[in-house]
């Protein structure tokens, strides 16, 4: 058990607002085109910041922007949509729970842009009428029941009857012991 002493830490945490707040009084901050920051060197965001407003449309339909270089420039990548329907979902390989880790389940999903499905994928591939499907999904959440533990068969590392994984059992999520071999399903966008 964790004892927390309330009066030490509610001196720091004192300590910490009035140290932020004489920060703050000393450099109230800058106008957006003067800051300059310490990544990459010694960048100057005053000269970033105008290269970026005018990389922001480089991202094309479909993509998101998910990294904002020093110099400005920007990477775009494609990425699932909230609550989007995969496009196909396909059930690849059999294995128990023991796939060498979330990398080596990962290596089930051998066709071009396909990922190992969550159970939000599935879900919303249900909603639009598509076909049932059954196999391992990934849900990346652990709980212990006693001497069960569910989730991911250990980050998918074992495959015994005391580990549980999740899987999509032809119309909704369930758990499986990870000793039963199942299909791995792939969905792609």
């Amino acid at each position: 058990m964790i004892k927390i002493n309330f009066k030490k830490f509610g001196l720091y945490f004192f300590f910490l607002i009035v140290f932020s707040v004489v920060v703050y009084s000393i450099n109230p901050g800058h106008p957006l085109n003067e800051i300059q920051g310490y990544f990459n060197g010694d960048t100057d965001l005053s000269m970033s910041i105008p290269k970026f407003q005018s990389a922001i449309g480089d991202c094309t339909g479909g993509q998101l922007m998910t990294v904002i270089k020093p110099d400005g420039t920007v990477v775009c990548d494609d990425l699932k949509p909230i609550w989007g329907a995969p496009s196909s979902i396909t059930a690849r390989g059999s294995s128990k729970g023991d796939m060498g880790g979330y990398v080596g389940m990962a290596a089930y999903c051998t066709g071009a842009g396909e990922h190992v499905c969550d159970a939000e994928e599935l879900t919303a591939w249900m909603q639009t009428g598509r076909e049932n499907i059954t196999g391992w999904i990934h849900s990346g959440v652990r709980t212990d029941d006693g001497d069960k533990a569910y989730g991911d068969c250990a980050g998918w590392r074992v495959s015994d009857d005391l580990n549980y994984g999740n899987y999509w059992n032809s119309y909704r999520p369930g758990v499986s012991k990870c000793s039963i071999s199942k299909n791995i399903l792939c969905c792609k966008y």
